[in-house]
């Protein structure tokens, strides 16, 4: 079983950001601070950083308890106009192109919301949190 049969986010989960110019990198949102390259940096750290973790996490350990995260102070903190953009997300994948829906099915406990979540769950959470629409919009209006 696939990955997508078992959780229809993981497919989302598949997008990487073609190279893009450092021009187009480098210019800033009209809707938030951050800059093209900031936003993608922000999602590299969101999957690395916090909900790589959460979804290993509830794959090895029985219903596991994660604390909220400030993501805010991040872009400053990290640097984020002095890295340069890499892939992120190909050890999860294969992680994940292993599960059985009793895999994507592990529970665990969102502490920030106090509520249970599983696998499933977390991973459609991460491809949600992708930023795209933010990324497009900044793209249409660079481009128009």
């Amino acid at each position: 079983m696939t990955p997508e049969n078992s959780c229809p986010g993981t497919a989302r989960l598949r997008f990487s950001p073609s190279r893009l110019p450092e021009t187009l990198l480098n210019r800033l949102s009209p809707h938030d601070s951050l800059t093209l390259l900031e936003h993608l940096w922000h999602v590299y750290d969101c999957n690395r950083d916090l909900y790589n973790l959460c979804i290993y996490r509830a794959l090895d350990k029985d219903h596991p308890a994660f604390d909220g995260v400030d993501v805010s102070v991040w872009p400053s903190e990290r640097r984020y106009r002095e890295q340069t953009v890499q892939a992120a997300r190909t050890a999860l994948l294969e992680r994940l192109a292993g599960l059985d829906a009793a895999g994507f099915a592990r529970p665990a406990r969102l502490l920030m919301t106090n509520r249970d979540t599983n696998v499933r769950e977390l991973c459609e959470m991460l491809a949600d949190h992708d930023h795209r629409w933010r990324m497009g919009a900044m793209l249409g209006v660079f481009s128009g």
